[in-house]
């Protein structure tokens, strides 16, 4: 029988939640040893995990597997460790509570951070992309690493953005959209955006709808930035309401930059899991107006 876990803080206690509201949870951990962030099982005497968030940011964590183990305590974690950690010891399938908290000791200032920030692969965590690129963006100021937008996160043998900067574009152009493939399953469009500038001779955005791999869309802009910003949005609904969203759950775009000065962009709804970047498909291409 699977074992039950809750999870406990200054503020709730409830079910252990999903990957995305326990990083949530730790990340929200003041910096003091009396605020803790305990998973207990509910059928097994003494199993537990307490985690407490140190003045530098770094997470020690006390835990016992059960009432014939010791208590013991591992410290300067890096906040993915604990994470990925605690959803390994409290997985379905067993393992050694020990060796699996012994790997991420000290995993916080370890030498090979960097390296490992570059590096990190996402699409196994559990983790949305929303929430992989908060600890990736985190991550890469606590290290004071320097990094131009677009952010972006590994994800398997892709890089993933859930916005793309244009640097340089002419401040008066054209902007034309070709569909490659319009998502069918949702309403998945658009977003541009020229900080400072106008769309049409309109506001500074514009949305666009893609429905007809048929039919391009041409924009005309004016951007005294010599910028021009593109995301990938949709349409979230409730009762009585709806409202056009950006960068939530699995939401993202890998990008690839076309031998004829286009980029294409293969989307992800927010709300495909796994992601497969297979929702919404087009390229843009940019020419001085």
């Amino acid at each position: 029988m699977a074992v039950r876990y809750r999870l406990a803080t200054d503020f709730d206690e409830d079910a252990l939640p999903m990957p995305d509201l326990l990083y949530a949870a730790l990340d929200a951990l003041p910096e003091s040893d009396s605020h803790t962030a305990t998973i207990a099982a509910g059928d097994v005497a003494r199993r537990f995990i307490q985690v407490v968030m140190r003045p530098n940011g770094s997470l020690s964590v006390r835990f016992s597997e059960g009432a014939d183990h010791s208590v013991e305590t591992v410290d300067d974690v890096d906040i993915l460790d604990v994470h990925q950690a605690i959803l390994h010891c409290t997985a379905a399938t067993p393992v050694v509570w020990r060796d699996v908290w012994g790997s991420v000791a000290g995993t916080f200032t370890r030498a090979s951070n960097v390296d490992r920030w570059a590096a990190m692969d996402y699409a196994g965590t559990e983790l949305s992309i929303a929430t992989a690129m908060l600890d990736h963006g985190k991550r890469a100021r606590r290290l004071g690493v320097p990094f131009d937008p677009p952010e972006s996160v590994r994800w398997g043998e892709f890089e993933v953005i859930t916005g793309d900067t244009w640097l340089d574009v002419p401040e008066h152009g054209v902007t034309t959209i070709r569909v490659i493939a319009p998502d069918t399953r949702h309403e998945h469009g658009v977003a541009l955006r020229v900080p400072r500038g106008t769309i049409n001779g309109q506001g500074a955005e514009t949305v666009l709808w893609p429905s007809d791999a048929a039919v391009p869309f041409t924009v005309h802009y004016d951007s005294p930035q010599h910028l021009l910003q593109v995301s990938n949005v949709y349409k979230v609904t409730g009762t009585g309401w709806d409202r056009i969203d950006r960068w939530s759950g699995n939401a993202g775009m890998i990008v690839t930059r076309l031998p004829n000065g286009e980029r294409s962009y293969a989307c992800n709804h927010a709300g495909t899991t796994p992601p497969t970047f297979a929702d919404l498909a087009f390229a843009l291409a940019v020419e001085p107006r």
